[in-house]
């Protein structure tokens, strides 16, 4: 009787730790992500192609949400001018419990970038995607995104200022430290 009991308790503890999200409050997040995308402007024929990468430092204040200090590294190129840029913004995201290896979330996010001394953008983004689970700490992701994107040039620039959509899909991994 005493070993039933004793069986009974080990299997209710094991059943509850089971069930515990792995994307709980006070669990940080290490990850990076890479992208390529094309932009257009909403005013002319004007594109740009941009290869983008985005390592992230996160935390999660509740379970299954997400909040994040995001940086922004970018090769832009329109055909005639490249350059880099570099950003930062917060983001957020809620994650849904699907099963304990796929986690899809949406999300949304900020980005203040700079491309030169004097051109700089603000990135509105809206976010879907999953995370596949390799194990506790560790997974892989895919996610698309759509961006609103508002450059500031300076008056007597040739273009001003100007606003673009921005459709990605990114590719990344996540480390989770429990």
């Amino acid at each position: 009787m005493k070993k039933l009991f004793i069986l009974s308790i080990l299997l209710f503890f094991s059943v509850n730790i089971s069930a515990q999200s792995l994307l709980r409050n006070g669990t940080y997040s290490i990850s990076g992500s890479i992208s390529y995308s094309s932009i257009s402007n909403d005013n002319s024929s004007y594109t740009r192609s941009v290869f983008t990468f985005n390592p992230n430092v996160g935390y999660f204040f509740y379970n299954n949400f997400y909040t994040a200090l995001s940086l922004d590294f970018s090769y832009v190129s329109d055909g005639i001018v490249s350059r880099t840029s570099y950003g930062f913004g917060p983001t957020v995201r809620y994650y849904f419990d699907a099963n304990r290896t796929l986690k899809p979330f949406l999300g949304l996010g900020y980005n203040y970038s700079v491309l030169s001394k004097d051109v700089s953008s603000d990135n509105f983004i809206i976010s879907g995607g999953s995370d596949f689970f390799v194990t506790n700490y560790f997974a892989f992701e895919a996610s698309v995104n759509y961006s609103f994107i508002n450059y500031h040039e300076p008056a007597n620039s040739y273009s001003g200022d100007t606003k673009s959509k921005m459709f990605n899909v990114m590719v990344g991994v996540n480390y989770f430290i429990h």
